[in-house]
């Protein structure tokens, strides 16, 4: 908004505060215009407004635009407004038009708005100001045109009508462009809209009208000629459409003369507009606003007839023209066509008919619809049709029967409006009817086609024409069968037009349906069509309710005329709504057909009996036999009729009546079934009240048709007989049905007739039909009858039954067996089976004629899929199919009915079927099997079941059938589960009701059983489990040995059955069994004949359930085999350990025979032949067993038992040292192996191996292999090491209670009276000591065996206390006991046997090593001399148990501060242990190297520990030489004792240790300095004993000088490597003492007999002590070594030095030189 504005707004608002308020809300403010809305003073709050919009003061267009809008709503709510207010609105709506706006439009709309609504108010003034706004020959303005055209609607302006003309007509000529004309033919039209309609109709309450008829023509003249003659010939598109609809609107106005002269020139100018583009709805509007206006004057209308044909030619065009339904206007356009000939029908009538006739004459569908839809609009003038109405009637019928059905929609609406106008009664209107009737059938699918008339519609629409047909031409549509489909239609019409006309009184005379015969139906065929119509009450819709409904509605006429009777009537006014609302309590699935069909049975004979004529119900007899005829189409319509008719007859009471009319209906055609059963049908009803005649009739009818004498050769005649016997037979069987009781004493001779006509005819004629048409009749009668007999009160005998049953037979055997082409053996057994329930039974041997007969006839035809096969197409297939079935299933029909004739027969009937069971073919097998399952089946499910039923033979029976449920073909196996659960139900019935359960408590077992047909399929087993309670002892043993030549069948799943049964059977009974041997035998014979997997698993299975059951039986009958046996008798023994139970027994038996001791002969080691190859056999035996997974369990629970007997049979048979060729057991290696034999020996060792693996201690196995456990335990002085071995094994791998197992056994033998089992049972029990658990569940008087057994004079019994010594002394608090056992045990160590002393050596370890306290040093003093001296014991074993148990022990003494004692100690064991490491055995260097690790670690040696702990093999020397040069060092004091200690071992007579003792000289002497020490040491040395000092004064240089005299010896020592290292020590010491190579031995005495002062006194004077006498208080002190002095040796050591260095050199010199031969052996040995 611009400021300048703005301002004058705001001073504005100050100034004039009481018109804010209005302001505001022109402005649109929300709280002003709540106020505003609640303001009373609509006009002051007008004149606000006008003074705001007068001041122009406002804020933009849109706010203008706004405040005028609601001015209009402000007006437009008002109820009254001054003229003074009304002259101002419209004033300022010129000045708000005139200004220029920027949205022009908008402002012109809101003015026009504004003036409408004044005008509401004030139309006079509004009128005045528009007319001043009017200027002469200046065109007003568009939006004063708009208002004038607005205010033309309005009814107030009805008085102004000609004052608004006025105004608009000067101003018309000046009209140029195509938007002026376009709202001048607005405003003229409105104009001449309401001068028409206020000149016919002037509106209530309104002033008198400013113009009259004459004044209007005038104007309208006056409008029409500028239209017309300026406007009309350059007008185009939407300018010629406005004024073609001013002119139009001008027609009804302009006066009849004006329209005279201008009429030619009008229509031919209006037609011809139809050629041009505009829409030819204006077109035909304005002709038929023409039209009308000129034919409302008759005296004109002469003057179209000129035209005529022109005007209807164009018309029809356009009703022909195609129409969318999106396009209105072409839809008007033909509603105005349409109105135009509605205009000129009631002049030109015969004309348009004319017209209309030429049009439907020709094929085309457009042009016949349109002609139909304007006859329609046309007819609907029904008082101007007189003269053409038959034409027309008959025109639209021409159409109908030149079936032009594609135009049903105006075709059915044409048939409708001459129903209205009465026309259908005319000629012709019959076909109209039929065409309408037609027309109401269901429609088979609704089908759309876009619009609204689709099928349904069409039917529809039909029905609802229906009303308006008469009802005598409807009612001549309901009994004809072609008008089948439209019966509900017009039924329900003439139901609804009788009780309107009922209603009115006004009722149709039935009369006429007698006067009139030709064209209305007679009562009869009304009454049956109705009838037969009801029979299917809701068929298409519920025809049959209709029908009643009709038949309801046509009482009163029945009761009414006098021929019907009024008791008819009546009587369907009772029953007929009865039967009505029955049908509406129901629906089709509800409905009980049978009980409907009585219901009107009885409505017609209660209406017959009402009616009580006998012309009458002969007339509707003939009806129903003239009808039936005619219900060739549908059988079940024509079935009924005959029921009706013997209904009729029923109700008769004159027997010669019945008599003649049953014999008119036997003699009736008999051509169809429907026809056949028809008569029957009708035939039974009568013979309800009338048999003796009944069958009077039908002997007579017999006689005739088959005349004594006579042979009906002829295929004619055949077929006549055939038709007429096949009446006859259903006859008796409907007349059985429907008497009861009553034909029972005619049977016999019924039967007999039968038969007799049927042998006599077929005497000479073998025709099949012939044969199955009495098969099948005799069937139905026999079924029938013997339902009859079965209920009947009182028993009958037939005599008949014997003959007929031998004849059937005779059929059937009759019958070729190699193909299947009819079903006369079928109908035979149901002929058969029908006669069961006839008495008397067939005797047992006519019985078994029969099943032979039928089991022959049925099972040897051909496979279903050959007699497939052999069809010659798909239909001949499906026969054939069918027929298999059909018989198959007659066979099983007549075995059930034997059995419910004799359930006790049952088994015999089976055992006939035995033969086809086991049958080599497929399909006789099948068919047998399905019977037997049946018949078992059957005697299961008997309602009254009987306990006497008995299968003596069941074994035999269960074989058979279990054989059969592992049959080849899957569905013999299905058949064959079923029938042994049959079975099984039977049995299982049996013993429950002898127990006394009711057969309520016997159907809940059944149903809570826990087998089914599908657990027996295909699972012998479970058929075993379920019946091996019934079997008695022989049944069982027989099933057994008869269900072994089953296992040798060919066919693989019957062998496997045979042994699946074999082994389930005596899985569960084979404790009863009677003759093991013989069942053991006839298995063991078959199994080198059977090859087949599962087979052989079975009957292994059933070995080892025979074996479980009858252990000491089976066993010694297995054992007997010879050995080595085959590889069905090691299978046989396999088998047996894969069942717990037969291994548990079977194992405590062969521990049983292992622990017999053999009888031993005189002067002999070995037992008898027999009785020592049994226990040779139960080791094979055990190798196969054991070596199966699933004898873990049983071997677990007996394995120490087992073990002690399969060890203590090892040590036997290794003591009597057996033939190494003697091959008693073979061993399978694998495929493409040779089998590994074994010797008793080696077989009770591979014994022993497969029960630790077959117990699953294989982490036992390995331990035994890794130490040589099997060697030992295979040698007789080694078997107790092989023991101790095992018994280690098992202490490391097995848990506390299986080791106390195995210690609880082995108590009773420890103190045997047999070597063998003492010494076994002794090293269990030492070694089981290891284990603490055992060790600590012990008493302390364990000590007293193990004292008493090293006391005993047997080496190894007292190894065997020593061993349990050591293990007792591992544990915690063991050791301390065992101290008082030292000083024996020390004893021991002197023992010459290694084993003894290696056992004393460990056992001292253990004891001091778990030994606790300060005793620890005492007892470690009190044995350790013994034990050190015992390292270079010549036995390795001892020498190494030495060395490993004196470290030990020194580990245990170093937690205890050892004192100088046992450093002494291990003084005086450092040079054994240094002098036996040097040898090459990696174990000694390894026990040396810790040993010394330990001994440096308790002196405190650091430097020497890190050296043995790192000691290897390959630098052993090197450690030594270092180990040398330490102690020389470290320990100089102790030189002559290692020295002195070294030298004694030169003499050992082990060459190890004498080569070991030089090296240690060697390295020692190395590591000494004889050049530094005393002279007169240095000459003893050289001298060997000569000098000042003796060699007993000076230790260190005794031992030298000692040394180099057994060196001397050394030098020819036998040993080459003793020989070398005693040179190289020599050599050594030669050069130590001199510094030059040379030896100066020559100048020896002279350096000897100098005097030599020395500088260093190395070698030490000082006392060795012999003996060593120790107390506690010694073992814990110290001492201190004897001290030397070291004067003059500093003087003396520079002169000694050349002269030592020259008496080496020669020394040297003279050694090489005499022991060079000897060195160079010596070398080369080394290397």
């Amino acid at each position: 908004m611009c400021p300048t504005r703005a301002e004058g707004k705001e001073k504005h608002i100050h100034t004039r505060p009481e018109t804010t308020k209005m302001f505001q809300k022109a402005l649109g403010k929300g709280e002003v215009v709540t106020e505003l809305a609640d303001s009373d003073n609509e006009e002051v709050e007008i004149k606000c407004i006008l003074e705001y919009l007068e001041s122009r003061d406002l804020s933009s267009v849109e706010h203008e635009l706004h405040i005028l809008r609601n001015l209009e709503r402000k007006i437009s709510a008002i109820t009254h407004l001054h003229s003074d207010l009304a002259q101002r609105l419209v004033d300022i709506t010129s000045i708000t038009v005139i200004k220029d706006k920027e949205l022009k439009e908008e402002f012109e709309e809101a003015a026009i708005a504004i003036i409408v609504a004044v005008g509401k108010h004030c139309p006079g003034e509004v009128v005045a100001t528009l007319q001043e706004r009017f200027q002469s020959k200046v065109l007003p303005l568009h939006q004063v045109l708009c208002a004038v055209e607005k205010l033309c609607q309005l009814s107030v302006m009805a008085p102004y009508i000609g004052a608004m003309w006025d105004c608009v007509l000067p101003a018309l000529p000046l009209v140029e462009s195509e938007e002026y004309m376009l709202v001048f033919s607005d405003v003229l039209r409105g104009l001449a809209k309401c001068a028409s309609r206020y000149l016919a109709e002037p509106p209530q309450g309104a002033k008198k009208l400013d113009i009259t008829g004459e004044t209007a023509a005038a104007k309208a003249y006056v409008t029409f000629l500028v239209f017309f003659n300026k406007w009309f010939p350059t007008a185009k598109g939407k300018v010629m459409e406005a004024t073609l609809d001013v002119i139009g609107q001008l027609f009804s106005i302009m006066s009849v003369q004006t329209l005279k002269n201008h009429l030619q020139c009008l229509i031919s100018q209006l037609l011809h507009q139809y050629g041009t583009r505009i829409q030819h709805f204006y077109v035909t509007e304005c002709l038929c606003h023409l039209l009308h206006a000129v034919l409302c004057h008759q005296k004109w209308s002469k003057r179209l007839y000129q035209s005529l044909d022109n005007i209807l030619s164009s018309l029809f065009a356009q009703v022909c023209t195609k129409t969318d339904e999106s396009d209105m206007l072409s839809k008007c356009n033909q509603t105005s066509a349409l109105r135009a000939f509605q205009v000129l029908g009631p002049v030109y009538q015969e004309e348009i008919m004319a017209f209309l006739r030429k049009q439907m004459e020709g094929s085309e569908e457009v042009k016949c619809t349109a002609a139909l839809t304007v006859l329609r609009e046309v007819a609907e003038e029904s008082p101007h049709m007189d003269k053409v109405k038959e034409i027309m009637v008959q025109s639209v019928a021409l159409i109908i029967q030149e079936n032009i059905y594609k135009i049903k929609r105006p075709l059915l609406q044409l048939i409708r409006s001459c129903a209205c106008c009465g026309y259908l009664t005319l000629p012709g209107g019959s076909v109209l009817v039929d065409f309408l009737i037609r027309q109401c059938e269901l429609p088979g699918s609704i089908v759309k086609h876009g619009s609204d008339w689709d099928e349904e519609a069409v039917q529809v629409y039909s029905i609802n024409t229906l009303n308006l047909v008469p009802w005598k031409m409807l009612l001549q549509f309901v009994c004809p069968l072609e008008y089948a489909n439209t019966f509900i239609p017009v039924c329900k019409t003439l139901t609804s037009l009788f009780i309107k006309s009922g209603k009115g009184g006004l009722s149709p005379y039935l009369g006429e349906l007698h006067r009139r015969p030709t064209e209305l139906p007679t009562p009869q065929a009304l009454l049956i069509r109705l009838l037969v119509i009801s029979l299917f009450p809701y068929k298409d819709g519920g025809c049959g309710v209709v029908a009643l409904q009709l038949l309801h509605a046509l009482h009163p006429l029945n009761s009414l005329h006098p021929v019907m009777h009024s008791d008819l009537g009546q009587l369907w006014k009772e029953m007929i709504p009865e039967l009505i609302q029955y049908l509406e309590t129901h629906n089709e699935g509800t409905l009980e057909e049978e009980k409907w069909k009585d219901k009107l049975l009885q409505l017609l004979e209660r209406s017959m009996e009402a009616i009580m004529d006998d012309a009458w119900s002969c007339e509707l007899a003939n009806e129903i036999l003239v009808k039936s005829k005619s219900y060739s189409q549908r059988p079940q319509d024509k079935f009924f009729p005959y029921k009706f008719y013997g209904a009729v007859l029923r109700a008769s009471r004159n027997r010669d009546m019945v008599r003649e009319y049953l014999s008119i209906i036997l003699r009736t055609s008999q051509q169809e079934e429907a026809e056949r059963e028809g008569i029957a049908s009708a035939i039974s009803l009568v013979a309800t009240r009338h048999l003796t005649d009944t069958l009077v009739v039908l002997q007579e009818f017999i006689s005739m048709m088959n005349p004594e004498g006579s042979s009906p050769d002829e295929d004619a005649q055949q077929s006549m007989w055939s038709m007429t016997s096949s009446t006859l037979h259903l006859c008796y069987d409907q007349m059985a049905k429907e008497t009861k009781d009553n034909i029972l004493p005619w049977v016999d001779h019924i039967l007999s007739q039968m038969l007799y006509h049927h042998c006599r005819y077929t005497a000479s004629a073998t025709n099949l039909s012939l044969k199955l048409n009495f098969l099948r009749s005799v069937a139905a009668f026999t079924r029938t009858v013997g339902d009859i007999a079965q209920k009947a009160k009182e028993a009958h005998e037939f005599s008949q039954k014997t003959m007929i049953v031998a004849f059937m037979v005779k059929l059937i055997e009759e019958e070729s067996v190699n193909l299947l082409s009819n079903p006369v053996r079928q109908q035979a057994m149901i002929v058969v089976t029908n006669l069961r329930k006839l008495k008397p039974p067939l005797k047992p041997e006519k019985k078994a004629n029969l099943l032979r007969a039928c089991y022959k006839s049925v099972f040897s035809l051909p496979p279903v899929e050959t007699m497939l096969a052999e069809a010659c197409d798909n239909i001949q297939r499906q026969l054939s199919e069918s027929l298999y079935k059909e018989t198959i299933d007659a066979l099983r029909g007549m075995l059930e009915g034997l059995v419910f004739e004799c359930p006790v027969e049952a088994q015999k009937i089976l055992e006939y079927l035995e033969p086809w069971l086991i049958s080599r073919k497929d399909h006789e097998r099948e068919r047998a099997m399905w019977c037997s399952a049946r018949i078992l089946r059957c005697v299961a499910k008997l309602p009254n079941f009987d306990t006497s039923i008995e299968f003596s033979r069941l074994g035999r029976l269960v074989r058979l059938l279990a054989l059969r449920c592992h049959d080849p073909v899957d569905n013999i196996c299905f058949l064959a589960a079923r029938a042994v659960y049959n079975l099984y139900c039977i049995q299982l019935v049996k013993r429950q009701l002898k127990k006394g359960h009711g057969l309520t408590k016997v159907d809940t077992l059944k149903n809570l059983g826990t087998y089914s047909p599908s657990v027996f399929y295909n699972n012998t087993s479970q058929i075993a489990k379920a019946f091996a309670e019934y079997f008695t002892p022989l049944q069982l043993t027989n099933l057994v040995l008869t269900a072994l030549d089953g296992l040798t069948d060919p066919r693989g799943k019957i062998s496997r059955a045979a042994g699946e049964l074999l082994s389930a059977i005596l899985e569960e009974r084979g404790a009863d069994l009677e003759k093991v041997d013989d069942t053991l035998t006839g298995i063991y014979q078959r199994l080198s004949l059977i090859h087949e997997p599962t087979t052989r698993q079975e009957m292994l299975r059933a070995v080892c359930f025979l074996a479980g059951n009858n252990t000491k039986k089976v066993v010694p009958i297995l054992l007997d085999h010879p050995l080595p046996w085959d590889s069905n008798t090691t299978e046989l023994w396999r088998f047996l350990g894969t069942r717990r139970e037969t291994t548990l027994n079977v194992l405590q038996l062969l521990i049983t025979i292992l622990e017999e001791k053999p009888v031993q002969k005189a002067k002999s080691n070995i037992s008898d032949d027999e009785i020592a190859l049994q226990p040779v056999a139960v080791t094979c035996a055990l190798c196969e067993m054991l070596s199966t997974p699933n004898c873990r369990d049983a071997v677990q629970e007996l394995y120490p038992r087992l073990l002690l007997a399969v060890l203590g049979h090892v040590q036997r048979v290794i003591e009597q040292n057996p033939l190494e060729n003697m091959v008693v057991y073979r061993k399978e290696c694998g495929q493409g192996q040779r089998p590994k034999a074994f010797d008793p020996s080696s077989c009770a060792l591979e014994a022993v191996k497969t029960l630790l693996s077959g117990a699953g201690y294989v982490e036992v196995l390995d331990y035994v292999e890794e130490h040589r456990g099997w060697d030992l335990l295979s040698s007789p002085s080694d078997y107790y090491c092989g023991i101790m071995e095992i018994t280690s094994a098992m202490v490391k791998h097995f848990t506390p209670l299986n080791l106390h197992r195995i210690f609880n056994q082995l108590i009773p033998l420890l103190n045997s009276e047999n070597e063998h089992d003492k010494i076994m049972s002794r090293a269990f029990y030492a070694q089981l000591l290891w284990h603490r658990s055992v060790a600590q569940s012990l008493e302390l008087d364990v000590l007293a065996p193990l004292k008493k057994w090293i006391q005993e004079p047997n080496p190894i019994m007292r190894l065997l206390g020593l061993r349990g010594i050591s293990n007792l002394a591992l544990h915690p608090g063991k050791a301390t006991h065992l101290r008082n056992l030292l000083q024996i045990l020390r004893e021991f160590l002197k023992e010459k046997e290694e084993r003894i002393a290696e056992q004393a050596v460990k056992a001292l370890r253990n004891i001091i090593y778990y030994m606790e306290g300060e005793e620890v040093k005492v007892a470690f003093c009190h044995i350790v001399r013994p034990l050190w001296q015992l390292t270079t014991d010549e036995r390795e074993k001892v020498r190494i148990s030495a060395i490993i148990a004196f470290g030990k022990m020194l580990k245990r003494v170093n937690k205890y501060k050892p004192g100088p004692v046992i450093h002494n100690e291990i003084y005086c064991a450092l040079v054994p242990l240094m002098l036996v490491m040097q040898g090459n055995n990696h174990e000694i260097l390894k026990a040396c190297g810790d040993t010394l690790a330990e001994c440096a670690q308790v002196m405190g040696w650091s430097q020497a520990r890190n050296l043995f702990q790192q000691m290897t093999l390959s630098d052993h020397l090197q450690v030594l030489q270092e180990m040398c040069t330490f102690l020389v060092k470290k320990c100089r004091r102790m030189l002559g004792d290692f020295l002195l200690k070294s030298i004694t071992y030169l003499k050992n007579p082990q060459p190890l240790l004498r080569e070991a003792a030089a090296r240690f000289i060697e390295f020692t002497v190395k590591n000494l300095n004889l050049i530094e020490v005393d002279r007169d040491d240095v000459m003893l040395l050289l001298r060997g004993g000569c000098g000042r000092r003796s060699i007993s004064s000076l230790p260190e240089v005794a031992s030298t000088q000692r040394a180099m005299h057994s060196l001397e010896d050394l030098r020819y020592d036998p040993v080459d490597s003793v020989s070398i290292a005693a040179i190289d020590t020599i050599t050594n010491i030669e050069t130590a003492c001199l510094p030059e190579a040379e030896p100066l031995s020559r100048l020896r005495k002279f350096f000897c007999s100098l005097p030599v002062q020395r500088k260093i006194k190395i070698f030490k004077v000082r006392e060795i002590p012999l003996k060593y006498k120790f107390s506690s208080k010694q073992l814990r002190g110290k001492t201190v070594p004897e001290g030397t002095s070291a004067a003059n040796q500093e003087k003396e050591e520079k002169s000694m030095k050349q002269k030592l260095w020259k008496f080496s050199r020669n020394m040297k010199r003279k050694t090489l030189k005499c022991c060079g031969n000897t060195f160079l052996r010596g070398a080369a040995a080394a290397y």
